[in-house]
């Protein structure tokens, strides 16, 4: 994908006007590009019309419901089908699972033939993967690529990834404290067991003293201590 953009990059360096309009025309018509947000940037002092640039920006994050609303020109079969699998990429961003009903009505597609067909290109193209759910008439989404973003959505992102790592960092430390409880509870539990087991040796050996004391003062010694009047 960016391979295919690039070209369109050097060329836009040099490119005004109507050339410029050109370069997007063909652009958003090529079958391998599916991401435009640096184009955008390149052809912003190309003199090009805002329609062509709203036709731009509509293809690096919008869908097919915002092109015709904005009401622009008929696109061709290429670029309606381009526009078709990045309005599909939108909706698997956001849903796991995708009914036929609701795809055939956003993709502005009559059959369910051309829309499973659609589907495959989209992913064969690598930007969902999912799988075709045939008895339930539905797409089942696992994965799907990342579009651009609009310029009045970044700050919002960014607010969003301060908060992820703030959360990490706060989980962090829990982690660490919690790491350092147990640590010190296992300190605890090493020496009550070092105090134990020293204990029980030692009360083992006493009564082996005990158990040995006894059996010498009645066994055959005690008896003849006894005999001899042999004191403690």
């Amino acid at each position: 994908m960016e391979a295919a953009l690039e070209q369109y990059l050097i060329l836009a360096k040099t490119a005004k006007g109507k050339a410029c309009e050109a370069l997007i025309c063909q652009a958003i018509s090529n079958p391998k590009t599916y991401v435009f947000g640096e184009l955008i940037d390149a052809v912003q002092d190309g003199g090009v019309s805002r329609e062509a640039l709203l036709t731009l920006e509509i293809f690096a994050y919008g869908t097919l419901s915002d092109y015709r609303a904005q009401k622009l020109p008929e696109l061709t079969p290429q670029q309606l089908k381009k526009i078709q699998m990045l309005t599909l990429v939108t909706l698997a961003s956001k849903e796991p699972v995708l009914s036929y009903k609701s795809l055939l009505g956003h993709l502005e597609i009559s059959s369910t033939r051309q829309l499973e067909d659609l589907i495959i290109d989209t992913i064969y193209e690598g930007l969902i993967k999912g799988k075709i759910d045939h008895k339930n008439s539905c797409l089942r989404v696992f994965e799907a690529i990342g579009r651009d973003l609009k310029p009045e959505n970044i700050p919002d992102i960014l607010t969003k990834i301060s908060d992820y790592i703030l959360t990490i960092e706060k989980l962090e430390k829990d982690l660490s404290r919690n790491l350092e409880e147990l640590n010190l509870q296992k300190s605890v539990a090493l020496t009550h067991k070092q105090q134990f087991d020293k204990e029980f040796t030692d009360q083992k050996e006493s009564v082996k003293a005990c158990v040995n004391q006894t059996k010498e003062n009645t066994g055959l010694i005690g008896k003849i201590k006894k005999q001899f009047n042999l004191g403690k």
